[in-house]
């Protein structure tokens, strides 16, 4: 199912913040398809593979780093404007070997 999510890469890995609706789903199966898309999450672009983990409280700090690097202020801007919150879990996707 697609959607949109914000994300940075940093370290070889991409990350994401997602308001938690998909972490049931990355703790029963971690493998995910992450592909570019518009901002209604319409892919643009060829799929990567993956495996997702949700990231703990502690952990999350670098991923918001990477995250806010891609974005900027547009991406501060957007959760003063129509977020109610920053409110979410971080997941760390380390990309699946290619064969």
């Amino acid at each position: 199912m697609p959607s949109p999510l914000w994300f940075g890469i940093g370290n070889g890995k991409l990350y994401a913040h997602t308001a938690g609706a998909k972490v049931k789903r990355i703790e029963r199966d971690p493998r995910v398809r992450i592909a570019p898309s518009t901002f209604r999450g319409r892919p643009v672009g060829a799929p990567l593979e993956g495996n997702a983990r949700v990231l703990s409280s502690g952990a999350d700090e670098d991923a918001e780093r990477w995250i806010e690097a891609n974005y900027g202020w547009t991406r501060r801007l957007y959760y003063r404007l129509f977020a109610q919150s920053e409110a979410g879990v971080y997941l760390e996707v380390t990309p699946a070997p290619r064969s």
